[in-house]
């Protein structure tokens, strides 16, 4: 049949003013961020083997850094800096430092309660030594004592350290007995041997870390077509 044109228009205008005045209730998540503070036990490690140890052992300067393939952070912030370096202080004393990593970078004073020479950095550390013909083997520690997180930048922005934690650098190997030597010592050995050479540094202190967490806040509205 025939539908003229006054019939088509009323009955469009009819559907339009059904589609403003008809809506449906809805509800939205939408994702919002929340401060939250992380506690725990922040801990570096670091572990240099074979050359790479005999290599530090070997350089003859109290000041010289320790170099070492990685350091790996535990704990609040975990990351990985390849390589680390661990900056010299002379030995004895105290220092403040700043580590770099890729999460950002931590500040913290250490000093050391037992270090090489008990009265000059320069003397060779305690260490235990046990003799195999002319080979001398040698267990010491470098250094230990007290560290404490400072400030820091990146993911350590904002952290604070509640107490104070503690360091502990230690080494072993085997050298050759010197010529005309009869007794093992740091002063009557050749070069430490890259076999079996180690040195392994070890951190760790409170720290409370502080970040954001996403939530889901329900949003809820009416729609319109």
């Amino acid at each position: 049949m025939n539908i003229r044109p006054a019939t088509v228009v009323p009955l469009l205008a009819v559907l339009a003013i059904a589609g403003c005045t008809s809506s449906s209730s809805s509800t939205a998540k939408a994702k919002t961020s929340a401060p939250v503070t992380t506690s725990g036990t922040e801990t570096l490690t670091a572990v240099a083997a074979g050359a790479a140890a005999a290599a530090n052992l070997n350089n003859n300067s109290s000041n010289a850094p320790l170099t070492f393939p990685e350091g790996v952070w535990t704990g609040p912030v975990a990351v990985t800096v390849k390589p680390f370096t661990l900056p010299g202080n002379g030995g004895n004393g105290a220092a403040t430092v700043t580590l770099d990593t890729p999460a950002g970078n931590a500040t913290v004073h250490h000093s050391a309660n037992e270090a090489p020479g008990a009265s000059n950095p320069n003397e060779p550390p305690p260490a235990t030594w046990s003799k195999a013909g002319k080979t001398c083997y040698f267990v010491t520690t470098f250094s230990k004592g007290t560290v404490t997180f400072e400030s820091g930048t990146g993911k350590f922005a904002g952290a604070t350290s509640p107490a104070a934690g503690t360091y502990l650098v230690t080494a072993q190997g085997y050298a050759p007995l010197s010529k005309g030597k009869t007794t093992c010592g740091f002063t009557t050995t050749g070069k430490v041997e890259d076999n079996g050479a180690q040195v392994k540094f070890v951190a760790s202190f409170p720290i409370k870390v502080k970040g954001t967490a996403s939530e889901d806040a329900v949003i809820s509205g009416h729609l319109r077509p």
